[in-house]
Formats: C-alpha cells, sequence, structure tokens
C-alpha cells in the first residue's frame, strides 16, 4: 500500500474522533459545569502521565514484527509477537493497578478543586485504570495488524468505535451531568474494539496469542530498543503534560478549563499527523529490514509534501479567523476565555505535528536515544517558559511559552535529515510559504478594516478556507530533493 494511501485510511478514524471531540466540548462545558470539567481534564492528565505503562515494549515488539516480516521471516515474526504480548499483558495489568492506587491518592491533593467532589474523583481514576488497560493492551494488537500494513481494517473499525465512543459519552454528558457514565461507557467500548482486533490477527493473519511460543530469547533481541523506547515513553509522559500540571496546580478551575478547551483542540489538530506516523514507521522499517535507506528518505520527502502545506495554512487560518469560530462554537463567554491562548497552542500543534515525521523515524534508524533527550529537552524548556509567561501575562503568556519551547525540536529534525541525505532548497520552501501569509492579509483586511458582522466574516473565513485547499492542491510538488 503506498504512503499517500496508507495515510489517508490512518487519517479517517483521527479526523472522526478530532470532529467530534470539537464538536461535543460545547455539550460537555455546559453540561458538567467548570468544576465537573476540570476534575475530567485532571483525570485526562492523570492518564497522560502514564504513557510509558508498557515500557515501550508494544512500539519494540512491532519494530521488530515489521523487520521479521520485512525479511520473510514468519517464525520469528511469531515468536516474537507471542514473547512480547505475553510480558505486556502482565505488565499492564500491574501499571493499572499502580495507576489507580497513586490516581486516587495523590490527585486531590495536587488538584484544586472542591473535597466534596474527591469520592466521584476516586471512583473516576479506578474505572479510567481499567480503560487504561484495555487501551494500552489493545494497541498491541494495533500495531500488530499495522505491521502487516492492515491500514483499511483498522481505519474502518477504528472509526465506528470513534463514533460510538464520541457520541455516546457526549450524550452521557448530556443526560446524566457527571463524568463517571462517560468514563464507563468508554471503558466498555474499549472492551469491544480490542475484541476486534484479536479476532481480526487471528482469522486474517494467524496471528493468536502464541503464549507457548514466547521465548526469552526475543525479549532479550528486544531488550536494547526497548529500554530507549522505555525512556522516550516515560519523558513524554512525566514532561509531555507538565503544562497541564503546572496549570491544574495555579490556576483558578474555569482558567485551566480555558487552557485545556484550547490545547484539546490543538492536540486534534497534531493528532492529525499521527494518522502519518504509522504508515511512516512500518514502512521505514521495512525499508531498513531490506537495506534501503533511500526508501526511508523518499517517505521523509513525501511525508513533507503531505503535511507541511496542510499545517502551514491551517495555522494561519485559525490565527486570522479564531474569534468569529470560537462564538460560534462556545458561545461569547467561554471564546473570551480560550481566545488568549488558542493561537499560540495551535502553532505550538503545527510545528510539532511536522516534527513528528522525523519523529517516527527516529525508531527505525535506532535514534530513539537522542530523539528522547532533543523532546525532553523541548519539554522542560516548554514548561519553564509557561511558568513565567503564566506570570507575566496569564493564560495567553502561558501559551506563548509553549510554543516557544518547540523550537528546540528542530534538531531532532535536522539530525534524522542528515542520516538519511536529505536537503531542503530553501529558496523553493520559501517561495511557497509566502504564498500563505499574503492570501491570509488579502481576505482578513477586510473584516479588520471595516468591523464586518458575524456572518460576513465566517463568509470570508469559509472563502478563505477554500482558496487555501485550492492552493494546496496547486503546490502539491516536492519541498526538497535527495542529495
Amino acid at each position: 500500500m503506498k504512503l499517500e494511501h496508507a495515510t489517508a485510511w490512518s487519517l479517517l478514524p483521527i479526523l472522526t474522533l478530532s470532529i467530534l471531540s470539537v464538536a461535543t466540548v460545547p455539550i460537555y462545558y455546559h453540561s458538567l459545569g467548570s468544576d465537573y470539567y476540570a476534575l475530567w481534564f485532571a483525570i485526562q492528565t492523570m492518564t497522560g502521565t502514564f504513557g510509558f505503562m508498557d515500557l515501550g515494549l508494544g512500539v519494540a515488539t512491532g519494530r521488530y514484527v515489521g523487520v521479521a516480516l520485512g525479511r520473510g521471516d514468519f517464525s520469528a515474526a511469531r515468536e516474537t509477537w507471542a514473547s512480547g504480548n505475553l510480558f505486556n499483558l502482565f505488565l499492564l495489568a500491574v501499571m493499572a493497578a499502580i495507576f489507580a492506587s497513586f490516581g486516587s491518592w495523590w490527585g486531590p491533593r495536587w488538584f484544586s478543586f472542591p473535597s466534596t467532589e474527591r469520592p466521584l474523583f476516586v471512583q473516576c481514576v479506578w474505572w479510567s485504570a481499567g480503560s487504561l488497560f484495555l487501551n494500552y493492551y489493545g494497541q498491541g494488537w494495533q500495531v500488530l495488524l499495522q505491521a502487516h500494513l492492515e491500514f483499511r481494517w483498522l481505519a474502518l473499525s477504528r472509526t465506528l468505535f470513534s463514533l460510538m465512543t464520541g457520541l455516546g459519552m457526549a450524550w452521557c454528558a448530556w443526560a446524566f451531568r457527571s463524568p463517571l457514565p462517560c468514563i464507563m461507557l468508554g471503558t466498555t467500548i474499549a472492551a469491544l474494539q480490542l475484541g476486534a482486533m484479536v479476532h481480526r490477527a487471528k482469522s486474517k493473519h494467524q496471528m493468536g496469542f502464541f503464549f507457548t511460543l514466547a521465548r526469552w530469547t526475543r525479549l532479550k533481541e528486544m531488550r536494547s530498543y526497548t529500554a530507549k523506547t522505555f525512556c522516550s515513553l516515560l519523558s513524554g509522559a512525566a514532561l509531555g503534560s507538565l503544562d497541564r500540571w503546572l496549570l491544574g496546580r495555579i490556576a483558578a478551575s474555569d482558567a485551566f478549563v480555558a487552557y485545556n478547551i484550547g490545547s484539546n483542540l490543538a492536540a486534534r489538530v497534531q493528532g492529525l499527523s499521527v494518522a502519518a506516523m504509522g504508515p511512516i514507521f512500518h514502512g521505514s522499517t521495512r525499508g531498513v529490514g531490506q537495506g534501503d535507506r533511500a526508501q526511508l528518505a523518499d517517505i521523509y520527502l513525501q511525508s513533507l509534501r503531505m503535511m507541511a502545506p496542510v499545517y502551514l495554512a491551517g495555522a494561519l487560518w485559525a490565527t486570522a479567523w479564531q474569534w468569529p469560530w470560537l462564538q460560534v462554537w462556545l458561545g461569547p463567554e467561554a471564546a473570551m476565555r480560550v481566545a488568549p491562548v488558542l493561537p499560540y497552542l495551535l502553532w505550538a500543534a503545527a510545528w510539532s505535528a511536522l516534527m513528528n515525521i522525523s519523529g517516527a523515524q527516529l525508531g527505525p534508524l535506532n535514534l530513539v536515544g537522542f530523539g528522547t533527550w532533543v523532546q525532553s529537552c523541548s519539554w522542560l524548556l516548554s514548561g519553564f517558559l509557561l511558568w513565567i509567561g503564566w506570570r507575566m501575562d496569564g493564560l495567553a503568556g502561558a501559551g506563548a511559552g509553549l510554543m516557544l519551547g518547540r523550537v528546540l525540536l528542530f534538531f531532532q529534525d535536522r539530525r534524522v535529515r542528515r542520516q538519511l541525505g536529505v536537503c531542503l532548497p530553501d529558496g523553493a520552501f520559501l517561495s511557497r510559504i509566502l504564498l500563505f501569509p499574503g492570501a491570509t492579509l488579502l481576505f482578513w483586511l477586510p473584516a479588520s478594516l471595516f468591523s464586518l458582522p458575524l456572518k460576513a466574516q465566517l463568509g470570508l473565513s469559509l472563502g478563505h478556507g477554500l482558496f487555501f485547499g485550492w492552493l494546496i492542491l496547486r503546490l502539491r510538488r516536492p519541498f526538497g530533493k535527495k542529495g
């Protein structure tokens, strides 16, 4: 399957979930209120911090299975899968129990919400522990299917379950006015999705649990790579949510909710790039297994050609037109809280999304350690600058600090490009970039100079978006060349 086709299929469930998440925010905001919504965001912050639950074994197993399939060694692929799957099952059960115990004790002591809500918080934490186990164990089966290039089936099934989860949880919030039924429903659907992936792997690829094929030698073979991946995941888990941990401690509920609404929207925008990371990662592992570095360079350039115009145009469009659309989306009161911080978060997400291209190739190139170091420095700098920005200018300053800290990710991208022998012609790249701000200025100026009413601004913004879409299609030519 071609990279563009695989990415398009992988994009479908992420795009569906992103649209649902954005569309249902007003339901959650008005149904749960600031206190319950802040409580739910606090739990999401905690679950994000446990992103190292499988210690990196799931990704490592996927890499070695993909390399074995690239060599045509199906026996090694089965043994590798069986070994990683058995250890992962036990490990995730233990980690879920630790999360439930730790979250129940530490969460109410750290986050700022009324003491009357603590029993509800504890119940939500325990159900979230079950959801964490099912989702992370399911990711192992998802990676296995991706290693077999099952992007189409995964896209369709994940889209179906995303619809069930998004619509069902929104209905629970509206009907019960509490986050607990939402989390309970999400856990139930995660169990159904896991069952579907297990059935597909067994029936289509004859890849079952195979516990009897587990070998210590296969685990030892993955030990070094798993350790590097674990360090990367641990860094991301501990530092990737640093902004929300800090603001959850120092900000009031309404400010914390406003930041998280903007942050979640930015995360959905950045999450679209994850659709390309699966095909990039597994295509690159096949290339490594075949000893073809030129294939990895082609994958990098194809991904950049697909993603760079979209993210640049999207960030410019959102910066110009965020205010009218925030009013339609959230209402004037909530829009006024979110507007100061949203542009900074979106630009940080756009930059991080482009860096996901090189990030997805760190594993196949065995550069996970370097990537962990760069990303850790970026998150630490973002957290430090966010804290300074908060003290200087509230939410807007916090967003600006977060955005500035992401600049360090350039060094990760530069290292991968040098490893692959990819160079970017600055003249061609900049000539395309300059078209986007020029077009944005032409559409935005009338609304700014003449104080057009809301409907007129929305109409101009839609015309601007359509023009950007046409422009992106016209400019789909390589941004760089191998050299």
